[in-house]
């Protein structure tokens, strides 16, 4: 496919730090890395698209790795729709949005994966990476990291709803790279996590921002109820894993307000014991 490959603007969609988004056709587009990204980081990403494809979840797949003038890309099935954020934000379709995607990830959660790395041990190499921590601190989390289940299930790792597209009725679930094998409670931590302490974006009006934040609080609680209902995990399961998953998030470059916010929940549940 390299040789007859040609791009030019025209074919350009969507950009970012780390690629450029083509459409080749109706059916396909490339994810070119950039030229300065590591290849195999971005052949992980390729490995982990096969490997997720093997277990038959809803996701794009990865048709060919390819190589176009020194750098090197994924040709994916292209999945043209609405994020699922768009329906969460309409008050009448919320708490249904929210059954649905408790729904889908359940579904992702009961595959066994091959070949992927560890959720847990990840969770624990982010902790310790993570310099907005004192070591006193991130040995009070890995203490109650230490003692949770390692899993073997299929784990999105960023499950959220901008990370869903309706296509035509069908969910599409995008954005892999951060897939893991490990406890279904624990992704379900993550997704919580994000849902109730995401920052939202500057120049929101404050009733908006206000509107958003009840609303987000509420879907997360509908999500969850039906989650536990059909995982059968039970809320103390999910919540056990809220301080190590809050923790390993200090190492992505979240906005400063967040980290404040995150920074602030993990020493309250150090000062109180995790109960809080």
């Amino acid at each position: 496919m390299t040789a007859e490959l040609v791009l030019n603007a025209d074919h350009l969609i969507g950009a970012g730090a780390t690629a450029e988004v083509y459409a080749l056709d109706d059916r396909r587009v490339l994810k070119l890395f950039r030229q300065d990204f590591p290849m195999a980081f971005a052949k992980t990403e390729y490995d982990k698209a096969r490997a997720i494809q093997a277990c038959g979840v809803p996701a794009p797949r990865a048709m060919d790795w390819v190589e176009y003038d020194g750098r090197v890309g994924i040709v994916y099935e292209r999945v043209q729709g609405k994020s699922m954020l768009n329906e969460m934000l309409i008050p009448w379709k919320s708490h249904a949005c929210a059954e649905r995607m408790a729904a889908l990830q359940h579904e992702i959660n009961t595959k066994k994966p091959a070949n992927l790395p560890s959720f847990k041990l990840g969770i624990r190499r982010n902790v310790q990476a993570t310099p907005l921590l004192t070591p006193a601190e991130k040995e009070a989390i890995l203490a109650v990291l230490d003692p949770l289940p390692d899993g073997d299930c299929l784990c999105h790792g960023d499950f959220h709803p901008d990370n869903i597209v309706l296509d035509h009725g069908r969910a599409v679930v995008l954005d892999w790279m951060t897939a893991c094998a490990g406890s279904p409670a624990a992704d379900a931590a993550r997704t919580a996590l994000i849902l109730t302490t995401s920052e939202l974006p500057e120049g929101i009006p404050g009733p908006v921002r206000k509107y958003v934040q009840v609303l987000r609080q509420s879907f997360n609680a509908a999500y969850l109820e039906r989650y536990c209902v059909l995982s059968g995990y039970t809320p103390p399961q999910i919540a056990a894993w809220k301080l190590p998953v809050t923790a390993a998030r200090l190492v992505e470059k979240r906005p400063l307000r967040e980290n404040e916010l995150l920074l602030g929940l993990i020493r309250g549940w150090i000062r109180d014991g995790g109960d809080r």
